[in-house]
């Protein structure tokens, strides 16, 4: 009886060392690590919801760069200005699209808005010039609880170059269209949709 009850003995003694649970210590450590973890990766929840943000607001600038750009391509070659259509503001614009050479054969012009030196995009730091310039609106949702992430107002300019390879190519204007959007948008580093395109007589 004595032998069966320290068999007995010893196998509970294994049992109680093979079910043993974590000492407090252990449980501290494993939630220490556990945080850390958590903590990294909350941090970067926020900074993906703004470069989110900032890549749908500059995927919404190349879009109105290129509707505005299209729009000039589409019209008749003796046309130096048209109206273009309204925004969500119900706001219409007059685009202006004479160059310094007024349609006809000459060696080279350019107008509108200037490019930044030494480049050929637009220099958002320069004033405006009127003609060549529009701000395009694109309202919040009018549904309840529905924000548009790209809601805001864009500044629209464009610059024209005409006949920039000499006389031999009287019908050859380039375009060159910008877009961004006005104010601080989070997640952007604040550079301007450019687009580029050539029209030929």
């Amino acid at each position: 009886m004595k032998r069966y009850t320290d068999q007995r003995e010893r196998q509970m003694k294994q049992w109680n060392r093979s079910t043993r649970g974590f000492s407090l210590l252990e449980a501290i450590v494993a939630i220490a690590v556990l945080s850390i973890g958590v903590l990294s990766l909350a941090r970067l929840v926020p900074f993906a919801t703004r470069t989110d943000y900032g890549a749908r607001t500059d995927s919404t600038a190349t879009f109105i760069a290129m509707r505005q750009l299209e729009q000039m391509l589409a019209q008749p070659w003796n046309v130096t200005s048209f109206t273009d259509a309204a925004d969500d503001a119900s706001t219409t614009a007059t685009v202006n699209m004479a160059c310094n050479c007024g349609g006809g054969p000459c060696t080279g012009g350019n107008a509108g808005a200037p490019f930044v030196t030494g480049a050929e995009v637009i220099n958002f730091n320069a004033g405006p010039v009127t003609g060549y310039r529009r701000l395009y609106t694109i309202n919040n949702s009018a549904a309840a609880g529905t924000v548009k992430v790209n809601q805001g107002v864009y500044d629209v300019r464009w610059h024209i170059t005409c006949n920039e390879y000499g006389v031999g190519n009287a019908g050859l204007w380039k375009f060159t269209v910008a877009a961004k959007p006005i104010g601080n948008v989070p997640g952007m580093v604040g550079l301007p949709a450019n687009v580029q395109a050539v029209k030929m007589k």
